[in-house]
């Protein structure tokens, strides 16, 4: 698997974008690069390091499911991702790409078992506080937003109101 250390090696040292194209090919090959796991290459070396096509991105998205990701990546992953706001045309595109048959959950039930697991995960927190299930810091962020959540639906109710 892969993770933050990689190892590299220099095998050619030149400015001819020819020669770097075949070369890379060549390697790509040679040790079946795409195929190995060994490897971070997940399509074929085109020699210009170029954005991959549609049918590339499919590849390697069948190509990464499933692979586990380790604690280290996770961590890092949470902690970039961690405060991110998305913009609301951004949020507008992802309700649309998740509704109706693009929903993975679109025509399908939980099955007995499924619906027993969410509901005892519900039921583990049930009568706690947001400082027990979360911590101090947690806690106060959250209760935070939802307060400031709460003042704008008021806003809004007054709004409504006086028109």
């Amino acid at each position: 698997m892969h993770g933050y250390e990689l190892n590299t090696e220099i095998l050619l040292q030149t400015s001819d974008k020819t020669k770097i194209k075949d070369m890379g090919q060549y390697y790509s090959n040679l040790w079946n690069i795409v195929e190995s796991k060994e490897w971070a290459n997940l399509k074929i070396e085109s020699g210009d390091g170029g954005a991959m096509g549609l049918i590339s991105r499919k590849k390697v998205s069948e190509k990464m499911k499933g692979r586990p990701k380790s604690k280290k990546w996770r961590e890092h992953h949470s902690k970039i991702m961690t405060g991110k706001k998305h913009n609301p045309e951004s949020k507008i595109n992802h309700s649309n790409a998740m509704s109706g048959q693009n929903n993975g959950m679109y025509g399908k039930t939980h099955t007995k078992e499924a619906k027993e697991k969410m509901s005892s995960a519900g039921k583990a927190n049930k009568g706690k506080t947001y400082e027990e299930i979360y911590g101090l810091e947690k806690a106060k962020e959250l209760k935070k937003i939802r307060s400031e959540h709460f003042k704008k639906l008021a806003q809004q109710k007054k709004n409504d109101f006086c028109v």
